[in-house]
């Protein structure tokens, strides 16, 4: 019996641990908003603070979720991460902000009356990459939500001439 148990808290364990894991795709691209109405009435809104970033430099990110809907919704998340970003360069994944997190394993929910938001705001990823950068926000509910926004990382030398 004691093994049965310890077989079920290993199998619970695995199974929590990879539940929720978004693979980059190409799907992931899609326009959000019009995917978003179709369950809730939430708008996203990824944002950086400035369009145009050298190398090295911290890009700051803001992923804003807003019930743009006239009754209040009830967000369910399966862990208590809440939110994500994803830094993406010619359809492949240069940087997570999740990545090197630990999130517990347990239910939570946020409630958005008409008009709420929830703003989540990070300043972690240098761009250390040349190029025009697709960046994803991710509310990360049950079902997630996602925006799509672009900035562009240029090298000091070449801009100088």
């Amino acid at each position: 019996m004691k093994k049965l148990y310890i077989f079920l808290i290993i199998l619970v364990f695995i199974s929590g641990c990879n539940y929720f894991r978004i693979e980059p795709e190409n799907k992931l691209f899609e326009n959000s908003i019009e995917k978003n109405s179709l369950t809730f009435p939430i708008l996203i809104k990824v944002e950086t603070d400035k369009p145009v970033y050298f190398k090295g430099e911290t890009v700051k990110m803001k992923l804003e979720a807003k019930n743009v809907g006239v009754l209040p919704i009830t967000l369910e998340f399966l862990t208590s991460q809440r939110f994500d970003f994803i830094v993406m360069f010619n359809d492949r994944e240069l940087w997570r902000w999740s990545k090197d997190k630990v999130f517990l394993q347990v239910v939570g929910w946020e409630k958005l009356l008409p008009g709420e938001s929830l703003v989540y705001k990070i300043a972690e990823y240098k761009g250390d990459r040349i190029g025009t950068m697709e960046l994803v926000g991710i509310l990360t509910s049950n079902p997630p939500y996602k925006g799509v926004t672009n900035f562009v990382v240029l090298d000091y030398l070449t801009n100088l001439k």
